[in-house]
């Protein structure tokens, strides 16, 4: 079975590989050409970003990035916090 972050990064790796269509969108023959290989780059950036966005989700395990493991590390700061609040008043 193929490893899913090798698989993310090959597949963000081809998504990155279609961007230098963009350098040839001005030395087009017409503007229709132009445009479509201006939306196929736009295509491939967005892939390519939302490859690049969910991989820190496939390389860490789960309790790094959740929220509640944020909130459990959170929760007895905010606890001490409002009994301070208790005692002022």
């Amino acid at each position: 079975m193929d490893d899913p972050r090798a698989s993310k990064i090959r597949d963000g790796a081809e998504d990155a590989a279609v961007l230098p269509v963009a350098i040839c969108a001005p030395y087009l023959p017409n503007g229709g050409l132009a445009i479509a290989a201006m939306c196929f780059t736009r295509s491939g950036h967005a892939l390519w970003v939302a490859n690049l966005q969910t991989l820190p989700t496939d390389m860490f395990p789960p309790e790094i990035g959740t929220l509640p493991a944020s909130r459990d590390r959170a929760a007895p700061s905010a606890e001490r916090s409002r009994n301070s609040a208790r005692d002022t008043s």
